[in-house]
């Protein structure tokens, strides 16, 4: 494991320390919190309870939603292989997956798909910042910050429909 890979996992851990916090305190915020919710949400957190056992035991605190509401939060997900983190949101048997990646190169990358319960993925918007080699041979200096954004609107193709560049300079009002 190389030094950058190692403070990269330092720091999902720590950003995942504190969404793991915020979370809590929103659980505990509650008029129903007690000794027997708390020890609940102590195993949750340290992973000892499976969704359904967890949420039967803490359900009996909360009020149930309005007929015909529904809450469902985003699901996260990391690939330690590829270091690829993700956020799905799931609607019935479809979702769509928000990916965070750093591709060949040091290249960075955020993706959209649509995906099916049959395990298929199909790409929507693909936006990148192009660094080192793969900036160069796109033209761009090393250090490049700019934004290519590629878009993806016939599902049946295999390759995105249009690309458009979006200056640092231009997000940022002029300034550079």
């Amino acid at each position: 494991m190389t030094q950058e890979k190692l403070k990269a996992l330092i720091k999902l851990l720590i950003n995942l320390g504190k969404i793991r916090e915020t979370i809590v305190d929103v659980l505990t915020d509650t008029d129903a919190l007690c000794d027997e919710t708390w020890d609940i949400i102590c195993q949750i957190t340290d992973c000892q309870l499976p969704l359904e056992e967890a949420f039967d035991k803490m359900k009996q605190f909360y009020d149930p939603l309005p007929d015909g509401e529904t809450t469902d939060i985003p699901e996260i997900v990391f690939d330690p292989k590829s270091m690829q983190v993700e956020m799905i949101q799931s609607v019935d048997d479809v979702s769509v997956a928000a990916c965070a990646s750093v591709a060949d190169y040091g290249t960075r990358q955020m993706g959209l798909q649509y995906r099916t319960r049959n395990g298929s993925e199909t790409d929507l918007v693909l936006a990148e910042v192009k660094r080192g080699t793969t900036a160069i041979l796109d033209l761009k200096e090393p250090q490049n910050t700019d934004v290519d954004v590629y878009v993806y609107r016939d599902p049946s193709a295999t390759d995105f429909q249009e690309k458009f560049t979006v200056k640092q300079s231009d997000l940022e009002g002029g300034e550079s």
